[in-house]
């Protein structure tokens, strides 16, 4: 309620009941009466929902990044498009290998390494992508190897 400006007295006169109840929700000592979540809820613009599934939030955010996403992507050009495919592409294929795992409990990789080519404006196949993937990998292991 501290993030919408809300004090307990507003929330109560909100929903008809009194302050004390609603600080009694907020600590934790009660819980709203189930024809109070769908009132309570508006007030939040929430789902109702929320209150007893946690993870129709979790649907909600979810759906507002891919709309975000696909709302910026489509904004790109096709060769910056090709760009954020191939490296969701990228992304996705360490996910799928545990690859991202491994570097956490590295710790003290670097979270960029930048390379450089000739031709900025040259689209890399998925292949060449992932040799240029496995090289910095293996420069990686080496580099930490070295600090052994």
């Amino acid at each position: 309620m501290d993030q919408h400006d809300l004090s307990d007295t507003d929330l109560a006169n909100k929903v008809n009941v009194n302050r004390t109840t609603v600080t009694r929700w907020r600590s934790g000592a009660r819980s709203p009466k189930l024809e109070k979540l769908p009132e309570i809820a508006a007030i939040f613009h929430e789902d109702p929902r929320i209150f007893i599934e946690p993870s129709v939030k979790a649907i909600h955010t979810t759906e507002n990044r891919s709309d975000t996403l696909n709302s910026l992507f489509n904004k790109l050009s096709n060769l910056r498009q090709q760009r954020v495919l191939n490296f969701a592409k990228v992304q996705f294929n360490e996910q799928n290998n545990n690859v991202e795992q491994i570097r956490e409990q590295k710790n003290s990789l670097p979270d960029t390494l930048a390379a450089h080519a000739d031709d900025p404006k040259r689209i890399y196949s998925d292949k060449e992508l992932a040799d240029i993937n496995n090289y910095l990998d293996t420069w990686i292991d080496h580099e930490e190897n070295k600090k052994k």
